[in-house]
C-alpha cells in the first residue's frame, strides 16, 4: 500500500458511509505498511429490493475472499484465522450519474453462500 493514489479507482465505485469506511481502512493499512494482494470474486448476486425510480437497489451478495491476503512489512499475515472463505453481504447501491456506487454494505452471517 505504498501509494494511496492507487486507491482512487476504488473510491469511484463507492459513496456515502461505505466510501468513508474504505478511505479510513486503506489509510490505516497504508500507515502500517500493509500489502493487500489477490482478488475478491462475486459468487452470487441477488437483487432484493429497488426503488420505483431504480435509483437505489438492495442486493444479497456472496463474496469469495480466499484469494485475498494482507501482510505486514515483514510478510506476516494480518488476515484473521477465523475469516471465512466466502461470506454474505447485504449491499445498497445508489445511482450516481450514469452508474451505481456501493453506498453501504453489512455482513450477513445468516446468508447462505456456497463455498
Amino acid at each position: 500500500m505504498a501509494d494511496p493514489a492507487t486507491f482512487e479507482p476504488l473510491y469511484e465505485l463507492s459513496s456515502g458511509e461505505f466510501e468513508r469506511a474504505d478511505r479510513e481502512a486503506y489509510s490505516a493499512m497504508h500507515a502500517k505498511n500493509y500489502t493487500v494482494s489477490g482478488s475478491t470474486k462475486i459468487v452470487s448476486f441477488r437483487a432484493t429490493h429497488s426503488s420505483a425510480a431504480l435509483d437505489r437497489v438492495e442486493a444479497d451478495v456472496c463474496l469469495d475472499v480466499r484469494g485475498v491476503t494482507v501482510v505486514d512489512s515483514v510478510g506476516v499475515s494480518q488476515v484473521d484465522s477465523n475469516r471465512p472463505d466466502v461470506y454474505g453481504l447485504q449491499v445498497t447501491f445508489v445511482a450516481d450519474g450514469g452508474s451505481f456506487t456501493i453506498d453501504s454494505a453489512a455482513v450477513d452471517e445468516e446468508m447462505p453462500c456456497a463455498t
